[in-house]
C-alpha cells in the first residue's frame, strides 16, 4: 500500500531530522538546493514513522526528490545527521546539499558532481564529520566542505574534486582501518588560534595527486608522524599565506615529513614550521639540477639538534658555532649520486646570523661543513644556500652554523686626518662573517675627557666639537653585540692620531 504524499513543510520543520536510506535503495538530489534543517521546538520523542514509498516533487523552494522506503527518525535533538547504508546516493552539479551535524555513508555509493556541506551547528556527539566506511565508493568532481574531521574508511576516488576542512577548531584527516586518502584539492581554511589552526593527519598519510594542489592559507598542517606526499611536480602545487608571522606552514614530529615529487629547472619551497613551543615558520628551498625526476623529504625540527643524539660539541674543523634552537632533516627519497642546491632559512631578527649550513655525516658522527655556501633572501626571511651538494643517505640532518672566526674585527693604530682622501678616518672594520649591533664607541683624550661618543657606528674623524684634535694617543672603547652569539663584548684600545 503507498502511502499518501506528505507535504514538504512536515518533513522540514522536523525537530532533530535523520535521514536513513537502507540497503539497495538510493536518494538522488537533482537542482537548486536541498538542506536538512530543522526549527527548535521543545516535545516529546515520537514514535517512528514508515514511508513505503514517498514521491516529493516542487514545493516552496524545493526541486524534485525521490526517495524509496525512506525512515523519518523524529528525536528531541536540534540538528541532523545524514546516514546512508548500501544505497547510491547522488548529488548533481548545480545541487547543493547541507547536513547540520553530519554524514556518515556505510557501503554503497556516493558520487558528489555539485556541493556536500557538513556543518557542526548540531547537539550530536562529535558533530561535523564526514565520514565513508565498509566498502562504500566516494567519486565525482564535487566540492566538500567539512567542519570537523575527514573520516575515510573505504574507498575515495578524487577525480578533480574539492576537499575544504574550514573548521575553527582543530580538525583531523583520519582513518580506523589505514587508509589514506588521495586528494586532488585540499583546502584548509578557518579562523581558530593556536592548536586550533591545525588540521591533523591522525595514523594515516595523505596525498595530493599528479594534478593537485595543496592550499595551506594561514593554518597548520600538522602531519604528526605521518607523511604528506604531493604527487604534482609543479613547483605551484602547495600555496600559504606569506603574511610575516602569520604564514601557514606543515608541521611533522619524526618520522612524518612532507614529500614533493621535483623535476629539474625548478626550485621548490618546502613550507615547513612547527607550533609545538615557540611557532616558527622556516621554510627551505630544494632545486635539483640533475634531469632526475626525484622526491625529496622535509621535516622542521622546533628543537636542538642534541635531543635527537646529533650533538652541537662534534664539529668538523672550522665550524664553531651551530643554531641552538632547531635544525631540518632533508632527504632524497632514492638514492642518487646527482647534485642538488638547498636553502635553509631564518629569520635574524630572532635566530641571530648564520654564514654556512652544515650537514650531519652519520658514518664519522660529526657536523660537516656544506658546498658553496651563500647568504641570501627568500620572502621575509634570510637564507643560507648550499650549491650542487651531493646529497646521499650519509647526510639527513641540517642545521645553520658558522665559522669558527680568528679575526673580529680590525683596528689600526694610527690614522692622518689631513683630508688627502687617505687613512683620514679611525675606524673599528668587523670581518665579512662578524653580524653585529654597535651598542657605543668612546674616544677619550689623555686626561680621559670623552671627546667622541657613538652608538651606531665606530668611527672618528679626528674631530671635538668641530674642531681639529692635536697630535698624540688617544683611548678608545667598544661595547657590541654579536648576534650570533647572542651576548655583548667590550674592548679597549688606543690610537695615534698624528698630521
Amino acid at each position: 500500500m503507498i502511502r499518501p504524499l506528505i507535504p514538504l513543510n512536515n518533513l522540514s520543520y522536523q525537530k532533530g531530522l535523520s535521514i536513513w536510506i537502507f540497503k539497495n535503495q538510493r536518494l538522488c538530489f537533482n537542482l537548486s538546493s536541498y538542506k536538512l534543517n530543522c526549527r527548535s521546538q521543545k516535545t516529546e520523542r515520537k514514535n517512528i514513522r514508515y514511508f513505503d514509498y514517498i514521491s516529493l516533487f516542487k514545493f516552496s523552494w524545493l526541486y524534485v526528490v525521490l526517495i524509496w522506503n525512506l525512515i523519518l527518525l523524529d528525536l528531541p535533538l536540534h540538528s541532523q545527521i545524514l546516514f546512508a547504508n548500501d544505497e547510491t546516493f547522488f548529488i548533481n552539479s548545480n545541487t547543493v546539499v547541507c547536513s547540520n551535524g553530519g554524514a556518515k555513508f556505510s557501503g554503497g555509493e556516493l558520487i558528489n558532481d555539485g556541493i556536500l556541506k557538513i556543518t557542526k551547528n548540531s547537539s550530536f556527539p562529535n558533530p561535523g564529520d564526514f565520514e565513508i566506511s565498509d566498502s562504500n565508493n566516494t567519486s565525482g568532481s564535487g566540492f566538500y566542505a567539512i567542519e570537523q574531521d575527514w573520516i575515510n574508511n573505504a574507498f575515495f576516488e578524487c577525480l578533480t574534486s574539492t576537499v575544504e576542512l574550514y573548521g575553527n577548531t582543530q580538525q583531523y584527516i583520519r582513518s580506523d582501518n589505514g587508509a589514506s586518502t588521495l586528494f586532488h584539492n585540499l583546502v584548509l581554511t578557518g579562523n581558530g588560534e593556536s592548536i586550533n589552526r591545525r588540521k591533523t593527519l591522525q595514523n594515516v598519510d595523505c596525498k595530493i595527486n599528479n594534478t593537485g594542489s595543496l592550499i595551506l592559507n594561514d593554518r597548520e598542517l600538522n602531519t604528526n608522524i605521518q607523511r604528506v606526499i604531493i604527487e604534482n611536480p609543479s613547483p605551484f602545487a602547495i600555496t600559504n599565506s606569506l603574511t610575516y608571522q602569520d604564514e601557514g606552514f606543515i608541521s611533522s614530529l619524526s618520522p612524518g615529513f612532507t614529500q614533493w615529487v621535483t623535476i629539474s629547472g625548478y626550485s621548490y619551497t618546502f613550507p615547513v614550521g612547527s607550533s609545538d613551543g615557540t611557532r616558527r615558520y622556516r621554510p627551505v628551498l630544494i632545486q635539483p639540477v640533475s634531469n632526475e625526476t626525484n622526491p625529496y623529504q622535509v621535516r622542521f625540527n622546533n628543537y636542538p639538534s642534541n635531543a635527537d643524539g646529533y650533538l652541537q660539541t662534534f664539529v668538523e674543523n672550522g665550524l664553531y658555532y651551530l643554531n641552538p634552537n632547531f635544525y631540518h632533516t632533508i632527504s632524497r627519497y632514492a638514492d642518487s649520486n646527482s647534485p642538488v642546491k638547498i636553502g635553509i632559512t631564518y629569520d635574524s631578527s630572532t635566530d641571530g646570523f648564520y654564514s654556512q649550513i652544515a650537514a650531519w655525516h652519520l658514518m664519522n658522527g660529526k657536523w660537516k661543513m656544506t658546498a658553496e655556501n651563500n647568504s641570501s633572501q627568500l620572502v621575509n626571511y634570510n637564507m643560507i644556500t648550499s650549491g650542487n651538494w651531493v646529497m646521499t643517505e650519509n647526510f639527513k640532518p641540517y642545521i645553520l652554523a658558522n665559522y669558527n672566526r680568528e679575526v673580529v674585527f680590525y683596528a689600526p693604530n694610527t690614522f692622518i686626518p689631513d683630508d688627502d682622501g687617505v687613512n683620514d678616518v679611525f675606524e673599528v672594520v668587523f670581518s665579512p662573517d662578524v653580524y653585529c649591533d654597535i651598542i657605543e664607541f668612546h674616544v677619550f683624550n689623555r686626561w680621559g675627557e670623552l671627546i667622541h661618543r657613538s652608538h651606531d657606528e665606530a668611527i672618528w674623524d679626528g674631530t671635538f666639537k668641530g674642531l681639529k684634535c692635536l697630535d698624540g694617543t688617544y683611548t678608545w672603547t667598544i661595547k657590541y653585540k654579536d648576534l650570533i652569539l647572542n651576548r655583548n663584548f667590550s674592548f679597549t684600545g688606543h690610537i695615534n692620531l698624528l698630521k
